[in-house]
């Protein structure tokens, strides 16, 4: 499954909530989350200073994704956008301490 650009922020917001640890590498980023039975770990790929319309998901992200989207249609449009401003404070937060560094 392909995640669009446009609500990335939103779903790796949604993720953050749901108790995934998010890290960025060099040219990824880590998805993982800690169950009973271990860990599971995914991979979503980019390339830095390069924005594409659409990221490509793996099979566990693509299932969280399919229940990211239900969210959406029971939820409505307010939904992503209480995601894209958590995503956008936090995003401010990071680059103000970066600043002050």
């Amino acid at each position: 499954m392909k995640l669009p650009n446009s609500i990335s922020p939103a779903f790796i917001e949604w993720l953050d909530r749901g108790g995934h640890k998010i890290e960025l590498k060099k040219n990824a980023m880590i998805v993982k989350k800690q169950f009973s039975d271990g860990v599971k770990r995914s991979v979503i790929p980019f390339e830095r200073h390069e924005i594409k319309e659409f990221y490509e998901l793996d099979e566990y992200l693509s299932q969280r994704y399919e229940l990211f989207l239900k969210q959406y249609f029971n939820n409505g449009k307010g939904f992503i956008q209480d995601l894209h401003l958590a995503m956008a404070s936090k995003y401010r937060k990071a680059v103000m301490m970066n600043n002050l560094a």
